[in-house]
């Protein structure tokens, strides 16, 4: 890999930019690569093909484009000044999210929408990087879609399986069918889940709530360069 381009629709929380050693910033330093991060915090998936679009004039062959994709639900629109506005619930990130948003989740969102959004910019990124002779790499962070809609990307493509998340690594158990990130003790856990995932977040996201600390980075990383080498390895079988 002569490149590392990390596109991430997700609050940095792999981000290269970030103080501590982030699990791309260690992927990239092992194959010895340049990394470019376009983390866009409180963004979607359907916003990568905008953040992309920034930066695919200066890509070349032989580059590699990694796409981390979170949770299927959040959505993003263009606004009257021609800005990317994201729909997401909650106030954390209040300053991009569309003034329309409770609108939106009211009248227009749906699971089999979400589901089929997802596949759409996944595969329409999968041609993008197809047409500029770039390799690319999917992975979902911290959730999966519920169905599958629309899906051209070979598997060859995927970091993990599709129905798999990076936070496995991390943390044991992932609300998928909940929608959330399991960082608190709830009402559809056992007492031994429970402790399970304690003990995992205590080594790998404390003092944060749901993203990796130091420690948690490092195993991300780890198992991302095992699993690139494995790739890489196949093929050159």
């Amino acid at each position: 890999m002569r490149k590392c381009r990390a596109a991430r629709d997700t609050p940095r929380r792999f981000a290269a930019k970030l103080t501590l050693p982030s699990a791309a910033k260690l992927v990239s330093d092992y194959f010895d690569s340049k990394s470019v991060n376009l983390g866009v915090s409180g963004s979607s998936v359907d916003s990568l093909p905008w953040e992309f679009s920034k930066i695919s004039n200066q890509i070349q062959p032989g580059d590699t484009a990694f796409f981390c994709l979170t949770a299927p639900h959040r959505t993003t629109i263009i606004n009257d000044n021609k800005l990317p506005a994201q729909i997401v619930p909650g106030p954390n990130y209040s300053q991009v999210v569309h003034p329309h948003a409770k609108e939106w989740f009211k009248f227009f969102d749906t699971e089999s929408h979400r589901c089929y959004s997802y596949g759409r910019t996944v595969s329409l990124l999968w041609l993008w990087c197809n047409y500029l002779k770039v390799e690319c790499f999917f992975v979902n962070l911290f959730t999966t879609p519920t169905e599958k809609l629309l899906d051209i990307v070979p598997n060859r493509c995927w970091l993990l399986p599709r129905n798999e998340c990076l936070s496995k690594f991390i943390m044991p158990l992932n609300g998928n069918y909940e929608g959330i990130v399991i960082s608190d003790d709830t009402h559809f856990l056992s007492n031994e889940q429970w402790q399970m995932q304690k003990e995992y977040l205590e080594k790998y996201v404390k003092p944060g709530y749901c993203h990796p600390n130091i420690q948690g980075h490092r195993v991300i990383a780890d198992n991302i360069i095992d699993i690139l080498k494995n790739i890489r390895g196949n093929n050159v079988d």
